[in-house]
């Protein structure tokens, strides 16, 4: 995601451990979106087909992004201190996303 880029940048962090940090926002904010936007709401987690991929997903980004795993694919280790705004800007893109799918209905509505 740009905007975990463009910050950690902005706070001083280097250019790979900013593109870690754009990396595993955008795999975990992808994956928690397909799950807001997922056909069937009533599904539990556990038996959502594409579950385990989502979770395979943002369990691969942590492994490449926090490790020095993440050199194999350009990147530097993300240090941990960084994580909560990740986490940040991860909830405001899935709230974002929510709120674009409720939108519609609200205008159906009025």
């Amino acid at each position: 995601m740009l905007p975990a880029y463009l910050i950690l940048v902005r706070a001083g962090a280097a250019t790979g451990q900013a593109r870690a940090a754009a990396v595993l926002a955008w795999l975990a904010a992808h994956a928690l979106i397909a799950w807001t936007l997922r056909t069937q709401p009533a599904l539990s987690w556990r038996t959502a087909p594409a579950f385990p991929a989502w979770a395979a997903a943002v369990i691969t980004g942590i492994t490449l992004t926090l490790t020095p795993a993440s050199q194999l694919i350009g990147l530097q280790p993300l240090p941990l201190h960084w994580l909560p705004a990740i986490a940040a800007l991860t909830a405001a893109a899935v709230a974002a996303a929510h709120a674009a799918t409720r939108l519609p209905l609200l205008a159906r509505r009025l």
